[in-house]
């Protein structure tokens, strides 16, 4: 097999290398759903610890923009539909990385039932996961640090997003009502830049 690019894999591609390293890792009953590109359902397994036998939904986010809170909490919806009782788990894996609120969802969910599991695996992640299992890619990227100014955002801009991402999904809640003393904003100071690693580097 020659060199794997991360950035050149569709996303069906991206949901097999997924399921690829899964399987490597000892999950068992491992299957890729049809590519709708929605979020759904895309591996479905099964983890074998101690005997027990725990059902897995598995969805794949390929793409270097953050992943939000409300794919999390979709995810979180769809393990409570699985049949049976007992554990269930769910993965995002996403080639990208999480926004705040979506880790600070899944540590919510965590915290609040011993028996429903959820876990982020971003690409920095993921990439250790899979040299770990013997599957070798390449991103594509790096990430490199810049003191380059970004442009400014309005704060009705900065509102809409803020509503978007924390309170859009909250039923019965107008969010025209909503109103911010002050909004903050954290920049990651980071661009991307095309690699090649040499083998034996």
């Amino acid at each position: 097999m020659g060199e794997l690019f991360l950035e050149n894999l569709n996303g069906y591609e991206f949901q097999e290398l997924v399921a690829d390293i899964f399987r490597k890792i000892g999950y068992k009953k491992v299957k890729v759903g049809p590519y709708s590109g929605d979020g759904g359902r895309d591996i479905t397994m099964v983890e074998v610890k101690s005997g027990e036998h725990v059902p897995v939904i598995v969805e794949c986010k390929h793409h270097k923009s953050s992943v939000g809170r409300p794919v999390v909490q979709k995810l979180h919806s769809a393990v409570l539909t699985l049949g049976g009782g007992g554990r269930k788990k769910g993965f995002i894996v996403t080639s990208g990385f999480f926004s705040n609120a979506a880790i600070e969802y899944a540590k919510k969910v965590n915290r609040q039932s011993s028996e429903i599991t959820i876990e982020l695996i971003d690409g920095r992640k993921l990439k250790k996961i899979a040299i770990e299992a013997g599957v070798d890619f390449k991103s594509g990227t790096i990430q490199a640090m810049t003191n380059e100014s970004l442009p400014f955002s309005s704060r009705a801009v900065m509102e809409k997003y803020a509503i978007n991402e924390y309170f859009d999904d909250i039923k019965g809640l107008d969010t025209a009502i909503l109103k911010f003393d002050s909004i903050d904003i954290n920049f990651k100071p980071a661009f991307y830049i095309h690699y090649l690693v040499l083998d034996g580097l």
